[in-house]
């Protein structure tokens, strides 16, 4: 938040805002924020679409792939949290993470960029 308010301060748009999103660190990171500058700002800031696009393609690939080579099986045995006869493991968050960023993505290809015009 922080981040997108400085950026909103400084006047940075454009191709400028990408050392700026790189500084914040990791890949994921940059896509959250990129969607935070997106979500507040979005016609500053629509020109990160693509980036975003790509980030959450990459997630659920990723996701796709510890599906496909049965790695997730591991996260089966992680009990988080125990709510009286509901027992949440790992997996179960993990898909619904995964579901999170399906919508998020669909939502993503959906954007149509508003006319400069």
């Amino acid at each position: 938040m922080l981040v997108a308010l400085v950026l909103d301060a400084s006047g940075v748009s454009g191709p400028g805002v990408y050392p700026w999103l790189l500084l914040i660190g990791s890949p994921s990171l940059v896509v959250a924020a990129g969607a935070l500058l997106l979500s507040l700002f979005p016609r500053r800031y629509e020109a990160l679409i693509g980036m975003l696009r790509l980030g959450k393609l990459l997630g659920t690939f990723t996701f796709l792939l510890l599906v496909l080579s049965r790695a997730l099986r591991a996260a089966q045995s992680i009990q988080l949290l125990v709510v009286g006869r509901v027992r949440v493991n790992g997996d179960r968050v993990a898909y619904s993470i995964f579901l999170v960023d399906a919508l998020f993505l669909a939502f993503l290809m959906a954007w149509r960029p508003a006319d400069s015009a």
